[in-house]
């Protein structure tokens, strides 16, 4: 049979030449407008049929066509255009039964693959014209416009397969060619145009996208009922989205109808969801939106979702359902055209959904709708970490009315009526009228899916009164009863094909077949590979253990062919059906769940884990089905659980590995799959060996991952009838665990209590035994104590905790020389250090960390690799520049600061993501050494360096990094207002509105961070602020009021909490009331402008006494600047001069 596209391709006849052109209705031609002759002239056209040989064609008769429009001069004066050619027979050609032309257009940068169907000259022999196809590649921008006065552009299309002789002078190379289609895959973009001199083998093609300007042929299209012409976006791996719909195979089966995909039933009603979904789409603003389909299963979530996609291409968005196996989608976010992404069971697509949040880009409107049936963990979890998407994103979509009920029952039931009788041929009027042999206003209804499901057997039994008697069984409800209908239906189909393919007839063998393909993946780089993965995991159906592998692979292909569905092994789809055929082969075979988890066998770690996915998301909505947590069948329950017990620690082995890519959308959708098994099982032995796989610093991507395997495991041990030493020891060391990757989450109270009840569990512990592994785990436990304290603002209690595990290291390592203690105790003694600073005892502080850094090297070997040492030194080094700049000691503090960065910048390479943390960390140390030591345009480059590690970092770890994302933003700016000062007058406006700008931004940061965090870092929040009225002071235009307000702002937040009890306060106190000052005078309060000087110089002389060889440079500056506003020649306040601690 011919493909529409040949069936469409036209051989014209003129008076003086011969063309090509494109049958876009079984009466309109669409040609170049030099082809032929004005309006009204005649044409004779032929078009393609199949010839008397396979493979061969022939020509129809020639059939006059006259010139029913043209537009010339589409590409400038005097160049070529469109013409349309019209008949007035019904049906010269039969083409009626095609379905309407894809009209197109070029999307994105890249080149697309494209083809030809002309009748060049030279082709031809004999007199005779031959078909030429012509492939190659379109590529977009060759032939852009380039000037205001042109009205067009033309394409130009790079033949690949070869191209005529040249030898008969210029315009006869292509000539009879002009007019043909140019066609990407099943598209229409263009035609060729007139030939002219150009790159060797390159065509000029005029896009049909011009056409939207010229009424008259779009006219002519809609009274010859061309359907909607619209110019659909086309750009290089648009495979990734599903269109909103796609045609029914020709060969289809029961399932097939049931399936939104196709829309045999259409869509109808849900007008008011619609239009509120459009308008979503549509606002200008903001540039990204994000929505949440959520409701019960089947109640049209996905049929609403594909009419949305329609109605939004046809207004010529990008639009469509993303493909479940797509791992890249940096293409698509990078296209410059408003889109709508559809993610489908998001709930099992979390790596997809978060890729295409993290790659959002290009200039046009995103709109992305997931869909799914519950919020579930996963979505609170993401909602995280994009709250600036997620806010308001919920729309619950409820089941139809029951009046609506009956409108898709008596629509869906026509409509299969219709099908069958297509098939079978039976004469029409034949069946009697069907009425819904159920209740349609029963609860089961609401279940769109049901509806369609009774309609179909309603249809069967139309034609068949006896069928529903030849069911095997009977069901235990009427959900069941409705599933196996359909199933039977949809078998019928395998049953009466599988003979023919030479496979078996047997139901059961095809059903198990069918079963293993929907909770298998078959992986490999080839489809050779793919399909010898898939042979091999049909062996898994019991019936097929011992085939051959002829016959194992005629199943792949069989059902290839008969299940429309991605992947080389084809899931049965709607999903629920394909969950209640697993659900029957499980309890027939529960060990099937732990034969495809056991994956040691799969060498690409990404099919491995695209394998354990997909078993484990249809594991999971069939053993959980409607409700989140409870399990509905428990034999599925047990099969799964006793799978996990199997391989638990393999699969977090697996994830980690996965992971490894940090854009690896499987991974992720792997991690949150994990999650939500465990967090449904209860805790076990498995769940705390799977715990004891994960590393101490969870990214972000397995942060929940953790949390709920960390308590899964001190479940497990508190719930141990024995509390002997080793579960102590056990509960301890997760509570120190479970605290540390919650504290990451921003969960920082409950890491605080977790962190304590760890202390107490290794106190009691080491109590009765002080072994040297209960001691260790004390160290550890008081070392994490004092971090926790410290972010929740207890600073005494914080030295208490990391002055003991100083101690404790130090005894140990004394008493076992022989041990690994080093970088233990120089980490803790950077915690020692970093709880001294805190309260304002710099000068211990200072001692502390220059013993963390002058540790005796430790040698590397086992236990402790190379590595492990040389980060011991960075992270000390790294503290130790930060404890120099608090003595004032500059030059020093950028030396370690640099060293620090180049150690962890050549550890980077060793482990993907290990230090990555660390290394931005240390850049923003030296950035922020670097503004201190008054060298604004090295610190302008290094934190402009640390920004770009951040932002990548805020991909991977999202909330776990925005506090320090925050601080290197105020730093940036705090560069640019002080580079402003320093080189005042020139190029200080510029570096005043860039600093204004880094400042908002680090303030939206505070904002966006999690709850316990904002709370935690109120101090710095209330220090970009004063960064902030400081630059709106600064500018040409200062902005005084909004200046005053922030820096009030940051007053009240320090008063609130941090009653200037250190000298580090006092300082951060008496800075921002100078400011609060200075924007009060600029406003015209003077009386307030003077309280606030004789607060901030009373806090200055406060300082002095208090820290007599400190330098007070950067207040005694502002209480400058505050007595320029006030207009003073005296007050009480002396500056001191410069001393020798500074570096200018």
């Amino acid at each position: 049979m011919l493909s529409p596209e040949l069936r469409r391709t036209a051989f014209l006849w003129t008076d003086r030449e011969q063309s090509s052109g494109y049958l876009v209705t079984p009466r309109l031609v669409l040609t170049a407008a030099h082809c032929v002759g004005e309006v009204g002239e005649q044409v004779r056209v032929q078009a393609l049929t199949a010839g008397s040989y396979r493979s061969a064609l022939r020509a129809s008769d020639r059939v006059p066509f006259r010139v029913a429009a043209r537009a010339e001069n589409l590409l400038g004066p005097g160049s070529d255009g469109f013409a349309l050619l019209g008949v007035e027979e019904g049906d010269p050609f039969g083409l009626e039964d095609l379905a309407p032309v894809r009209w197109g257009r070029v999307a994105g940068t890249d080149p697309l693959p494209a083809r030809v169907f002309g009748f060049p000259e030279l082709a031809g022999d004999d007199g005779r014209a031959n078909l030429e196809q012509a492939r190659g590649r379109l590529i977009p921008c060759s032939g852009a416009v380039t000037g205001e006065d042109r009205p067009g552009w033309h394409q130009a299309f790079q033949v690949e397969s070869g191209t005529p002789l040249v030898g008969t002078g210029g315009g006869a190379l292509w000539h009879g060619a002009s007019g043909a289609a140019l066609l990407v895959e099943d598209s229409l973009l263009g035609v060729l145009g007139e030939w002219q001199q150009s790159v060797d083998g390159r065509l000029r093609a005029i896009p049909v996208e011009l056409l939207k300007d010229q009424d008259d042929f779009l006219d002519l299209l809609a009274k010859d009922r061309a359907g909607p012409v619209v110019f659909e976006p086309l750009w290089r791996g648009r495979q990734v989205l599903d269109p909103a719909y796609n045609r029914l195979p020709e060969s289809w089966s029961a399932a097939d109808l049931l399936r939104a995909r196709y829309q045999v039933v259409r869509f109808c009603g849900r007008e008011e969801e619609l239009d509120r979904l459009m308008t979503w789409c549509t606002d200008p603003a903001p540039q990204v939106s994000l929505r949440f389909l959520v409701g019960n299963p089947a109640v049209g979530k996905t049929r609403l979702a594909r009419e949305l996609c329609a109605r939004m291409a046809g207004q010529g968005w990008v639009a469509g359902q993303l493909g479940p196996l797509v791992t890249d989608v940096s293409g698509l976010m990078k296209l410059a055209e408003d889109r709508l992404v559809v993610v489908d069971d998001a709930d099992n697509k979390v790596g997809q959904l978060d890729a295409l949040l993290r790659h959002r880009g290009g200039s046009g409107r995103v709109r992305v709708l997931a869909i799914a049936r519950h919020e579930g963990e996963w979505w609170h979890a993401f909602s995280r970490r994009f709250v600036e998407l997620t806010e308001d994103a919920l729309f619950p979509v409820e089941g139809p009315e029951p009046a609506a009920r009956e409108h898709i029952y008596r629509q869906a039931y026509d409509t299969f009526l219709d099908k069958d009788r297509e098939v079978h041929e039976k004469a029409r009027g034949s069946a009697p009228g069907g009425e819904p042999s159920a209740d349609l206003g029963d609860r089961d209804f609401a279940n769109c899916l049901f509806i369609l499901i009774l309609a179909l057997i309603d249809v069967r039994r139309a034609w068949d009164p006896e069928w529903s008697a030849t069911l095997r069984g009977g069901a235990a409800s009427r959900e069941e009863a409705l599933y196996e209908w359909a199933l039977d239906l949809e078998r019928k189909d395998w049953v009466d094909h599988a003979g023919p393919a030479g496979l078996p007839t047997d139901r059961m063998l095809l059903d198990r077949v069918v079963a293993v393909s929907s909770l298998a993946h078959a992986g490999g780089k080839s489809d050779g590979e793919r399909e010898t993965a898939a042979a091999r995991l049909l062996r898994l159906v019991p019936d097929l253990e011992d085939a051959n592998e002829q016959i194992l692979r005629r199943f792949v292909r069989f059902f290839q062919e008969r299940i429309s569905a991605y992947g080389t092994l084809r899931p049965l789809r709607p999903m629920r059906l394909a969950q209640h055929l697993v659900s029957s082969m499980v309890r027939d075979f529960p060990e099937l769940v732990s034969r495809l988890l056991a994956l040691d066998h799969v060498r690409s770690s990404e099919d491995a884990a695209q394998q354990a996915l997909l078993t484990l998301q249809t594991m999971n909505a069939a053993v959980f089905g409607e409700e989140p947590d409870t399990p509905s069948d428990p034999d599925l329950h047990k099969a799964l659980r006793e799978a996990l017990a199997a391989h638990a620690p393999a699969l977090i082995r697996l994830v980690r590995k996965v992971m490894e890519n940090r854009d690896s959308p499987t991974g992720r959708s792997l991690a949150a799959a994990l999650e939500s098994v465990f967090r449904r099982m209860p805790a076990d032995r498995f769940t705390a060996e799977a715990a004891r796989e994960l590393e101490e610093a969870s990214p972000d991507m397995l942060e929940t991952l953790a949390i709920e395997l960390r308590r899964k495991a001190l479940e497990y041990y508190r719930s141990q009838p024995s509390q002997d030493h080793r579960t102590r020891y056990e509960l301890g060391t997760q509570n120190r665990l479970l605290s540390r990757v919650l504290a990451e989450a921003g969960q920082r109270r409950e890491a605080y209590e977790c962190a304590w009840d760890a202390v107490l569990l290794f106190n009691a512990l080491v109590r009765t035994d002080d072994s040297y592994e209960y001691s260790l785990g004390k160290a550890h436990a008081l070392s994490n104590l004092g971090v926790r304290n410290r972010e929740v603002g207890r600073f005494t209690e914080s030295l208490e905790a990391a002055r003991e595990s100083v101690q404790v290291y130090e005894r140990l390592r004394h008493d076992h020389p022989d041990r690994v203690h080093h970088r233990y105790l120089s980490q803790a003694m950077g915690n020692l250090s970093d709880s001294l600073a805190v309260l304002g005892r710099w000068h211990e502080a200072l001692e502390y960390a220059l013993d963390a850094r002058d540790l005796p090297p430790e040698s590397a070997g086992p236990p402790l690799a190379a590595c492990e040492v040389t980060e011991a030194k960075a992270l000390a080094l790294r503290v130790l520049a930060r404890r120099q700049a608090d003595a004032q000691r500059y030059e020093e503090a950028i030396s370690s600061a640099i060293e620090a960065r180049d150690l962890l910048h050549d550890l980077k390479p060793q482990r993907s993501g290990r230090w990555d943390r660390d290394y931005a960390l240390a850049l923003a140390v030296l950035g922020r050494r670097y503004i201190e030591a008054e060298q604004y345009p090295l610190a302008i480059e290094t934190l402009s360096q640390a920004l770009q590690e951040y932002e990548g970092l805020e991909h991977v770890y999202q909330e776990a990094e925005r506090p320090q994302h925050a601080d290197v933003l105020r730093d940036l700016a705090l560069a640019h207002l002080r580079k402003a000062r320093d080189g005042a007058g020139r190029g200080s406006g510029k570096c005043v509105s860039v600093g204004i700008r880094w400042a908002e931004q680090a303030r939206e940061y505070h904002d966006l961070m999690a709850p316990e965090d904002r709370t935690a870092r109120r101090q710095s929040k209330a220090r970009t602020l004063c960064v902030l009225a400081e630059l709106e002071l600064a500018g040409r235009k200062p902005r005084a009021r909004q200046a005053r307000d922030h820096a009030r702002e940051a007053l009240d937040i320090l008063e609130k909490c941090a009653p200037a009890a250190t000298w580090r306060d006092k300082q951060w106190t008496a800075q921002l009331a100078a400011v609060y000052g200075t924007a009060l005078a600029r406003c015209g309060d003077l009386p307030a402008a003077t309280e606030q000087h004789k607060r901030a110089a009373g806090l200055c002389q406060d300082l002095r006494e208090e820290e007599p060889d400190r330098q007070f440079h950067d207040l005694e500056d502002k209480l400058a600047d505050l007595e320029d506003c006030m207009g003073r020649t005296s007050v009480p306040f002396v500056r001191r001069p410069r001393g020798v601690l500074s570096t200018r």
